[in-house]
């Protein structure tokens, strides 16, 4: 790209996709390594089921919080 002039021609095809591919090869090595490092890794471990179990947890608040929404409520007579 450099010797072809493919700048200064404008011919950004001969640098933009290589750089991308680059780029996506080493997204898709980092994300390999986080997804072994998750399953290797004892505390990352159980960091992810903690995970499971808070969302679970807000999930049931929420739910909770909708159906107390839905319910009237009886007003008493003073």
């Amino acid at each position: 790209a450099q010797n072809g002039f493919a700048l200064s021609l404008g011919a950004r095809w001969w640098f933009v996709p290589p750089g991308l591919m680059i780029a996506l090869f080493g997204m898709g090595l980092s994300l390999v390594n986080f997804s072994i490092d998750e399953v290797i890794n004892p505390k990352l471990k159980n960091l992810r089921q903690h995970r499971k179990r808070a969302r679970r947890a807000l999930r049931l608040e929420r739910d909770l919080a909708q159906r107390a929404r839905r319910t009237p409520v009886k007003e008493t007579d003073r």
